[in-house]
């Protein structure tokens, strides 16, 4: 999967406009500075390919719909909306 296309990546920018997506390194993860909170190593990796984000830092992880879930506090349903409008662009 392109990094471009990954909605994960989409979402964490979405949401931490600051954020520099990792570059894609041919690989189907990176690693990369985590964008919930002061990190200054790259401690999070972002799985192009199984569309997650972990931190060892902070302890986030998860995939768009439960990183949506916890950023706006809303329903499952409501962060899938959510996410097929980061989707659409």
């Amino acid at each position: 999967m392109e990094t471009a296309t990954a909605l994960i990546v989409r979402v964490i920018h979405r949401y931490h406009p600051e954020w520099t997506p990792p570059s894609d390194t041919g690989r189907t993860w990176a690693r990369t500075n985590c964008p919930f909170h002061g990190d200054e190593t790259a401690s999070a990796a972002v799985s192009y390919e199984l569309d997650s984000y972990s931190c060892l830092g902070c302890g986030t992880k998860g995939n768009p719909i439960t990183l949506i879930k916890r950023i706006e506090g809303v329903s499952f349903a409501a962060a899938e909306r959510i996410a097929a409008s980061i989707s659409e662009g």
